[in-house]
């Protein structure tokens, strides 16, 4: 495993600010180096041009003179007529007043006649003819010709007698540039470029030495029209600058060419870059040194800071601070200083924290055993400390007891009221227990107590005096005033068991046959209860707590067919429970259980979501069949019940006219008023309700008249036999005609086959219902239809009387 580099923050930072310095002065010292190399040249290209400007000039001189010449001798001997015979002397004259030696001159007559006054002058002609042909404006006075030798030629005017003369004079160029190369360092040439396009050596003002010799040898053509090239050799530094001569006879290009010696310059250029790069060090090492100077402090103490805070995990608070503090500076306060503070500032903190922890480490333990309600042990407590009695061999009696209705307290006054009727009852049982037995509140609405040494009779009779003391208990609510009482099991340790988790089972399953029997007693186990129909309530129980979180409920549908058009307007929603082993079973016993011990609540409002999601995606499909939804009587009489459906209607978004409820008269009969309200609050968002089980129990004509119905349902028991029953026939047909005179529909249940259905629809019967219209099946299996009505084709043998929907 490779090890990992340590390296200090204090390191970090100046190797990190190092680099970044480095790279900016790097870059300084290049711009630097770059704007003084364009300083030298721009210097070199003005002195370069200065020169050129001072050789143009140079021939605009020498021609004024030449001009001044012609005027002043020619003027002062006005006896002299300009004509072959007097050329000689006229040519005398002007060499002897010029004050540059002159090698020929030449002079054209107004008639455009040439006189030669010297010998040798065959290519004078050529001369004479070029500045006849450039020079028609007067623009060029000059000429370059290297014939036999490099001459420069000037035109002057002279008037004689009316008429113009030009006289041409023509000076050696070695002479000619030797006043203008007095200014130059090393002497000048003249140049040309061949047409092979090397350079060749016309002229040079002066003897050529072995270093200029192998310049010009080293020289190109395209240098040479460039104007500007560099050399170093042997320690010497020199720059050849070479512009062309434009007034010239020749047909190749020719240059003027100066080899000057530029070592002051490059010497000059050499120490100014090395003062930039010492400059520029100098700075790098200066700023270095300010940032070091600047930074070590404040990363010292924050790599102190580092090393220091382990120490407040291990609560050595006095140790940090003094780490702290003495790596304080003395005179300069910045933000690491501050950090030290307000790291010293957490020590205390952390040490104030860890005293009031440590101060109330008994009262968390506390609070992780006890109710924080009525300050009693909860559940894993009073496991530890009965535990603790088992293991000891103490024998006693276990009681286990759940608060009967506790939920419609709840419910109906809120759980404040329930709270307080909890805290009471906590207070009595610890006033009447002995002080060596173990109390607790052992879930929500559940106490459980073990008395050392208590025999069954004891227990039973300690039992029975449990519930008659609660019953000074009373606590007003919203608006009534709730009493309290307990069913309570029993169980003696190690009579009936000597395990904890075996103990809790039973006393579980004597609270449960309590509640059966009733409520508001209690009952001690005996042997046979492992046996019967204690266990099977008690898996029933289990079921109604948990089957909706273990996803055990299903919804089937049964259709239900209209007589009057013969076709399917509805389905009712049926509860079915998806056993352990993937097989549906009957939902009585699970509804009964819900009921007795108030779990039917959660389990209708389940029912009601699964019935909207179904109509909700069936409205996608654009299906509108409606579905009639059971409330249980125990729900259709809790407050809020409806206001809760209305509000999951509304989420959902479906219309009312598609959901029937169902209820029964027994939902009514305990506040007839409030169930009117219930109803008319749904069929104000367009529900219909109907009266189910209709014959049966407390079923009146007054409640079919009273509540604001609009379906009756006939009870199967007067449906089923009614071909060999009259009196069931002719009670149905009442029914009929009773509810068709009131404005209600009828729906006869356990339709069996045709020859019944058929005599329903003859006495009246609206709707059908049973296997004979179709069993109850999964939504997947009815909707996958287009047209529900080929529900119809999936009939199947009709079952016993005793069947359950």
């Amino acid at each position: 495993m490779v090890k990992n580099l340590y390296v200090g923050i204090l390191s970090k930072t100046l190797l990190s600010i190092t680099g970044l310095l480095l790279l900016i002065f790097g870059g300084l010292v290049a711009l630097n180096y770059i704007n003084i190399r364009h300083f030298f040249e721009t210097e070199r290209i003005e002195t370069i041009h200065h020169q050129q400007t001072l050789f143009n000039e140079h021939y605009i001189d020498v021609g004024r003179q030449l001009q001044l010449l012609t005027n002043l001798s020619l003027n002062h001997k006005p006896h002299l007529l300009i004509n072959q015979q007097h050329a000689q002397a006229i040519n005398q004259l002007l060499k002897e007043n010029s004050p540059i030696p002159l090698a020929e001159t030449i002079i054209v007559t107004p008639e455009q006649q040439t006189i030669w006054p010297t010998k040798n002058n065959s290519h004078s002609q050529v001369i004479v003819n070029w500045f006849k042909k450039n020079d028609k404006r007067g623009q060029h006075k000059w000429v370059l010709d290297c014939y036999s030798q490099c001459n420069v030629y000037f035109d002057t005017q002279f008037k004689h007698q009316g008429q113009s003369y030009s006289f041409i004079y023509g000076i050696e160029a070695a002479k000619l540039y030797r006043s203008y190369s007095e200014t130059s360092r090393q002497g000048h040439l003249l140049m040309a470029i061949q047409s092979n396009h090397k350079v060749a050596l016309l002229y040079s003002s002066q003897k050529i030495s072995a270093h200029i010799g192998q310049l010009i040898n080293q020289t190109t053509a395209q240098e040479l029209a460039n104007g500007l090239r560099d050399f170093f050799n042997a320690g010497q530094a020199t720059e050849l600058v070479s512009f062309q001569i434009q007034n010239t006879t020749a047909k190749l290009p020719i240059f003027f060419v100066q080899f000057n010696s530029i070592n002051g310059l490059v010497a000059n250029f050499r120490q100014a870059n090395r003062n930039n790069v010492i400059y520029g060090i100098c700075s790098l090492v200066l700023a270095i040194l300010l940032l070091t100077a600047l930074l070590r402090h404040p990363l010292v103490r924050v790599r102190q800071l580092t090393y220091s805070l382990p120490m407040l995990a291990t609560s050595s608070f006095r140790q940090f601070r003094q780490a702290i503090v003495n790596s304080r500076s003395s005179w300069l306060i910045d933000e690491s200083d501050k950090l030290g503070e307000e790291a010293v500032t957490l020590s205390y903190q952390l040490e104030h924290l860890e005293k009031q922890l440590q101060n109330r480490a008994a009262e968390l333990e506390w609070l992780a055993e006890h109710d924080h309600l009525t300050q009693l042990p909860n559940r894993r407590h009073f496991e530890q400390l009965l535990q603790k009695r088992i293991r000891l061999q103490t024998a006693g009696c276990l009681m286990l007891m759940d608060l009967d209705n506790f939920r419609y307290v709840n419910d109906l006054s809120g759980h404040h009221c329930g709270d307080q009727m909890l805290l009471q009852i906590g207070q009595l049982l610890r006033r009447i227990i002995p002080e060596d037995a173990i109390l607790a509140r052992f879930s929500g609405d559940q106490f459980a107590i073990y008395i050392d040494g208590l025999s069954p009779p004891l227990a039973k009779r300690f039992a029975e005096r449990i519930n008659y003391r609660l019953g000074e208990i009373k606590v007003a609510g919203r608006e009534t005033v709730h009493s309290a009482s307990m069913s309570i099991g029993l169980v003696v340790f190690p009579e009936h068991d000597s395990t904890y988790a075996g103990l809790i089972s039973k006393a579980d399953m004597c609270l449960y046959q309590a509640k059966s029997q009733g409520k508001h007693c209690s009952v001690i186990y005996e042997p046979e209860h492992q046996n019967g129909d204690l266990i099977q309530r008690q898996f029933w129980l289990d079921l109604a707590k948990h089957a909706i979180e273990r996803h055990q409920t299903v919804l089937y549908f049964q259709p239900i067919r209209d007589n009057r058009v013969d076709q399917i307007r509805h389905y009712e929603v049926l509860l079915r429970i998806r056993g352990d082993n993937g097989q549906m079973i009957s939902p009585l016993e699970l509804i009964l259980a819900a009921e007795n011990n108030g779990y039917i609540f959660e389990i209708d409002l389940w029912v009601v979501r699964a019935a909207l999601c179904r109509l909700a995606t069936n409205l996608k499909y654009n299906c509108r069949d409606r579905l009639a939804i059971n409330l249980s009587a125990r729900s259709f009489s809790m407050p809020g019940i409806i206001t809760q459906i209305i509000a999951e209607i509304k989420h959902w978004s479906i219309p009312g006219e598609l959901i029937i409820f169902e209820i029964t008269e027994t939902a009514a009969l305990p506040d007839f008023a409030k169930a009117q309200e219930h109803i008319e609050k749904l069929k104000s968002i367009g529900c219909a309700i109907a009266l189910d089980d209709f014959g049966v129990g407390y079923s009146s004509f007054h409640s079919v008249r009273e509540l604001a119905l609009d379906y009756v349902k006939i009870d199967g028991s007067f449906v089923h036999d009614i071909l060999n029953n009259h009196k069931n026939r002719y009670f149905v047909r009442s029914i009929c005609r009773i509810a068709r005179d009131l404005g209600l529909l009828t729906i006869a249940e356990y339709v069996e086959n045709e020859q019944l259905n058929h005599e329903l629809h003859r006495i009246g019967v609206d709707f059908s219902q049973g296997y004979y219209i179709g069993k109850p099946m999964p939504a997947e299996q009815i909707w996958e239809h287009q047209n529900s009505s080929q529900i119809l084709s999936l009939r199947t043998p009709p079952p016993t009387y005793n069947n359950l929907k």
